[in-house]
């Protein structure tokens, strides 16, 4: 086979076009590997052999190998343009990305194509041009010479001279017409492909703007069903006046919520109450805190945040209105016991294994109704599910310290959620006696564990949130949450909020 001066290297490539008629593109690539052993670094047609194994590789769907063959093409054809191929080599890796659905990188390998096309034709139009230049100026210089010998074919060679010249131009003239013509088809067809992977692109945009639309909307109306459960503001300072809220979600609906609700013992008289608060009584909701009244809220962290999260809080929701309405209970460790049985009865009735709950911090709040010494303090009834109660003493109450700086005492919660656990245990009832001015504050996981500071990458940490809250015992409760709004968003300038965040804080 003559195509090659290595008689080796010709048969194997005749090889490997024999294989490629008869369908076995195994073989021709294989063909093709013995071709590049063969052959050396700057070998006129080592650039082909690669380009002829890669698209090989494209037809068996080798993509990557194929566009490493490919990548070596237009490594070789960037040094030295000869064979146009390297315009080839990236549209052929063009195509194999579009295959492997990388449209972006099928698109940059498509405008890499038409730039060298571009620039090889020019640089072998200049090769050419230069050639036909080396030959014009070897033929003069021969001219010269014979002239110098034989004075009689000087005429009969300048003509001769003069005809070649004519023919190497024209022939220049129309490989470069030629090239031109070829180009201006493939931008043509490069065109009309990026018009079409527009068209496709611009499709699928409003494809998405649309599902977007669409889901941010039922969002939206997912919302106000979360809106509804949680109880208005208005309510919540009818009953407890002297307090604050801060809800941020970190989406549009949250896995965390508030609840409360109040209550009022039948038939029970005044000097009973404190006694009987500790137990359970049937009730029945009033609008305003009394003798025979105790007001249950709490911060409720259920898994994951979001719609997800939004979809188990209201499960939990629901679980703690029927602990309290349906089953009459009102000391929070047992609400705790029949809200974990509620929610682990829920998502047991489905086939998947469901370990989604709650964290909690529950409080209940009822007034000493004793006269004298006692009057004028609250009975507190907490238990919590991995969440704790903090308490700021009043100073000036009898449980205070006179003087000094505030301090903050720590409730600590069982280590157990409410939902599946393993090693379930019943909840801890604390009863603590609380004076005029004590401030407690219940609160879920996302204010302590929001990233923020100067590098953007400190947690906060509850310790920190501790000192915060000691800091601006002065003000009033509205205040506190206005400030604590304030900080968080101070602290965690432009990094992204990593939780639902809820802190409630009441001072009785």
């Amino acid at each position: 086979y003559t195509n090659y001066p290595n008689r080796k290297i010709g048969n194997y490539q005749w090889l490997a076009q024999l294989c490629s008629q008869l369908g076995d593109i195994h073989k021709v690539i294989e063909y093709y590997t013995l071709m590049i052993k063969e052959q050396k670094e700057g070998d006129d047609y080592l650039s082909t052999s690669y380009y002829m194994r890669g698209a090989a590789y494209g037809i068996a769907k080798e993509f990557k190998k194929a566009n490493n063959d490919l990548l070596h093409v237009i490594e070789i054809e960037t040094k030295n343009p000869r064979f146009l191929l390297r315009s080839n080599a990236y549209d052929k890796i063009s195509y194999n990305y579009d295959s492997m659905g990388n449209f972006a990188e099928a698109y940059r390998y498509l405008k890499l194509s038409i730039k060298a096309n571009k620039r090889d034709s020019i640089a072998i139009a200049d090769q050419i041009k230069k050639s036909a230049l080396i030959s014009i100026q070897g033929g003069i210089e021969k001219e010269r010479k014979e002239n110098e010998i034989v004075l009689l074919n000087k005429e009969k060679e300048l003509q001769k001279v003069i005809r070649n010249s004519f023919i190497g131009g024209f022939a220049l003239m129309l490989l470069l017409a030629i090239i031109s013509y070829r180009n201006f088809k493939q931008k043509q067809k490069d065109n009309k492909i990026i018009t079409e992977q527009k068209g496709v692109v611009e499709k699928q945009k409003h494809l998405v703007e649309v599902k977007n639309h669409e889901i941010t909307q039922s969002i939206q109306y997912a919302l106000r069903i979360q809106t509804a459960i949680l109880p208005p503001q208005k309510i919540v300072k009818q009953y407890l006046e002297n307090s604050f809220i801060l809800y941020k979600p970190k989406d549009i609906v949250a896995g965390d919520f508030y609840w409360m609700e109040a209550v009022q013992l039948d038939n029970m008289p005044s000097s009973q109450l404190a006694n009987e608060t500790n137990g359970n009584s049937r009730h029945q909701q009033i609008g305003t805190l009394s003798h025979c009244q105790i007001i249950l809220f709490a911060a409720c962290d259920c898994t994951g945040h979001g719609v997800p999260g939004a979809m188990v809080s209201v499960v939990c929701h629901n679980a703690l209105n029927r602990a309290v309405r349906e089953f009459g209970l009102t000391k929070p460790s047992e609400i705790l016991d029949k809200t974990a049985e509620i929610v682990i009865e829920n998502f047991s009735k489905s086939e998947e294994n469901i370990k989604d709950g709650m964290d909690i911090s529950l409080a209940c709040l009822s007034p000493t109704l004793s006269e004298g010494e006692g009057a004028g303090t609250y009975t507190l009834q907490w238990a919590g599910a991995n969440n704790p109660l903090w308490i700021v003493r009043n100073f000036s109450s009898p449980s205070g310290r006179s003087g000094g700086a505030p301090e903050l005492e720590e409730i600590k919660a069982d280590k157990q959620p409410i939902g599946m656990n393993e090693d379930s245990k019943p909840f801890t009832n604390h009863t603590i006696a609380l004076n005029s001015g004590d401030t407690i504050y219940l609160f879920t996981d996302g204010f302590a564990d929001q990233f923020g500071g100067e590098t953007g990458e400190k947690k906060l940490t509850r310790k920190r949130f501790k000192e915060v809250l000691l800091s601006i015992q002065h003000l009033s409760l509205t205040e506190q949450g206005i400030q604590l709004d304030k900080f968080i968003t101070e602290y965690r300038k432009e990094v992204e909020q990593i939780d639902d965040i809820l802190v409630m804080g009441v001072r009785v």
